[in-house]
Protein backbone atom coordinates (compact mmCIF):
# COMPACT_ATOMS: atom_id res chain seq x y z
CA UNK A 1 0.00 0.00 0.00
CA UNK A 2 1.34 3.36 -1.00
CA UNK A 3 1.04 6.23 1.45
CA UNK A 4 -1.96 8.53 0.94
CA UNK A 5 -1.74 10.85 3.93
CA UNK A 6 1.09 13.19 3.04
CA UNK A 7 0.55 16.87 3.73
CA UNK A 8 2.29 20.19 3.34
CA UNK A 9 2.44 20.87 7.09
CA UNK A 10 4.13 17.50 7.66
CA UNK A 11 6.51 18.35 4.82
CA UNK A 12 7.62 21.61 6.44
CA UNK A 13 7.84 20.12 9.94
CA UNK A 14 9.93 17.20 8.75
CA UNK A 15 12.13 19.56 6.73
CA UNK A 16 12.85 21.57 9.89
CA UNK A 17 13.33 18.51 12.12
CA UNK A 18 15.73 16.85 9.65
CA UNK A 19 17.61 20.09 8.99
CA UNK A 20 16.64 20.15 5.33
CA UNK A 21 17.18 16.50 4.47
CA UNK A 22 13.50 15.52 4.23
CA UNK A 23 12.96 17.20 0.82
CA UNK A 24 15.51 14.78 -0.63
CA UNK A 25 13.60 11.82 0.84
CA UNK A 26 10.41 13.39 -0.48
CA UNK A 27 11.83 13.64 -4.02
CA UNK A 28 13.03 10.03 -3.95
CA UNK A 29 9.67 8.77 -2.66
CA UNK A 30 7.75 10.78 -5.24
CA UNK A 31 9.93 9.46 -8.06
CA UNK A 32 9.71 5.87 -6.85
CA UNK A 33 5.96 5.90 -6.26
CA UNK A 34 5.29 7.75 -9.52
CA UNK A 35 7.26 5.08 -11.39
CA UNK A 36 5.15 2.42 -9.65
CA UNK A 37 1.73 3.99 -10.14
CA UNK A 38 2.35 5.28 -13.65
CA UNK A 39 4.28 2.22 -14.89
CA UNK A 40 1.95 1.60 -17.87
CA UNK A 41 3.05 4.89 -19.49
CA UNK A 42 6.56 3.39 -19.84
CA UNK A 43 8.20 6.64 -18.71
CA UNK A 44 10.69 6.94 -15.87
CA UNK A 45 11.00 9.68 -13.27
CA UNK A 46 14.57 10.15 -12.09
CA UNK A 47 15.37 9.75 -8.41
CA UNK A 48 17.12 12.10 -6.02
CA UNK A 49 20.74 11.68 -7.20
CA UNK A 50 20.09 12.59 -10.86
CA UNK A 51 17.69 15.28 -9.61
CA UNK A 52 20.41 16.93 -7.52
CA UNK A 53 23.17 16.62 -10.12
CA UNK A 54 21.06 17.81 -13.06
CA UNK A 55 19.54 20.64 -11.03
CA UNK A 56 23.03 21.89 -10.18
CA UNK A 57 24.30 21.52 -13.75
CA UNK A 58 21.27 23.32 -15.23
CA UNK A 59 21.20 26.02 -12.53
CA UNK A 60 17.80 24.94 -11.24
CA UNK A 61 16.01 24.40 -14.54
CA UNK A 62 15.95 20.62 -14.20
CA UNK A 63 13.98 20.86 -10.94
CA UNK A 64 11.28 22.79 -12.77
CA UNK A 65 11.20 20.26 -15.62
CA UNK A 66 11.17 17.33 -13.17
CA UNK A 67 8.19 18.70 -11.23
CA UNK A 68 6.37 19.57 -14.45
CA UNK A 69 6.80 16.02 -15.74
CA UNK A 70 5.73 14.42 -12.44
CA UNK A 71 2.55 16.52 -12.39
CA UNK A 72 1.83 15.59 -16.01
CA UNK A 73 2.33 11.87 -15.30
CA UNK A 74 -0.07 12.15 -12.37
CA UNK A 75 -2.60 14.01 -14.54
CA UNK A 76 -2.41 11.31 -17.21
CA UNK A 77 -2.88 8.63 -14.55
CA UNK A 78 -5.95 10.40 -13.16
CA UNK A 79 -7.45 10.91 -16.63
CA UNK A 80 -6.87 7.23 -17.44
CA UNK A 81 -8.75 6.34 -14.25
CA UNK A 82 -11.67 8.71 -14.91
CA UNK A 83 -10.68 11.13 -12.19
CA UNK A 84 -10.14 14.87 -12.29
CA UNK A 85 -6.68 16.32 -11.99
CA UNK A 86 -5.79 18.71 -9.21
CA UNK A 87 -2.66 20.23 -10.74
CA UNK A 88 -1.28 20.06 -14.26
CA UNK A 89 2.36 20.60 -15.07
CA UNK A 90 1.54 24.08 -16.32
CA UNK A 91 -0.43 24.75 -13.17
CA UNK A 92 2.56 23.74 -11.09
CA UNK A 93 4.75 26.21 -13.00
CA UNK A 94 2.19 28.97 -12.49
CA UNK A 95 1.99 28.38 -8.74
CA UNK A 96 5.68 27.77 -8.18
CA UNK A 97 7.24 30.43 -10.39
CA UNK A 98 4.61 33.10 -10.90
CA UNK A 99 3.11 32.49 -7.49
CA UNK A 100 6.24 33.96 -5.94
CA UNK A 101 4.73 37.36 -6.63
CA UNK A 102 1.83 36.66 -4.27
CA UNK A 103 4.19 35.22 -1.69
CA UNK A 104 2.54 31.90 -0.92
CA UNK A 105 2.21 30.61 -4.48
CA UNK A 106 4.94 27.95 -4.16
CA UNK A 107 3.33 26.66 -0.94
CA UNK A 108 -0.04 26.39 -2.69
CA UNK A 109 1.65 24.60 -5.61
CA UNK A 110 3.32 22.14 -3.23
CA UNK A 111 0.02 21.60 -1.40
CA UNK A 112 -1.78 20.82 -4.66
CA UNK A 113 1.04 18.59 -5.86
CA UNK A 114 0.96 16.57 -2.63
CA UNK A 115 -2.84 16.27 -2.76
CA UNK A 116 -2.65 15.00 -6.33
CA UNK A 117 0.08 12.51 -5.40
CA UNK A 118 -2.11 11.24 -2.52
CA UNK A 119 -5.05 10.89 -4.92
CA UNK A 120 -2.97 8.93 -7.45
CA UNK A 121 -1.72 6.62 -4.70
CA UNK A 122 -5.24 6.13 -3.36
CA UNK A 123 -6.59 5.09 -6.77
CA UNK A 124 -3.59 2.82 -7.31
CA UNK A 125 -4.14 1.17 -3.91
CA UNK A 126 -7.84 0.62 -4.65
CA UNK A 127 -7.00 -1.01 -7.99
CA UNK A 128 -4.39 -3.24 -6.35
CA UNK A 129 -6.95 -4.34 -3.73
CA UNK A 130 -9.43 -5.26 -6.48
CA UNK A 131 -6.77 -7.30 -8.27
CA UNK A 132 -5.87 -9.13 -5.03
CA UNK A 133 -9.53 -9.92 -4.31
CA UNK A 134 -10.03 -11.30 -7.82
CA UNK A 135 -6.97 -13.51 -7.44
CA UNK A 136 -8.32 -15.11 -4.29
Amino acid sequence: MLKTSRGVIKYFLLTIITLGIYPLVFIQKMASETNTTCEPDEKKTAGVVPFILLTIITLGIYAIVWNYKVCERHCDFLHNHNSREILSGGGWIMWDLLGIFIGIGPIIGLYKQIQQWNKVNEIYNQNEEKIEKQAV
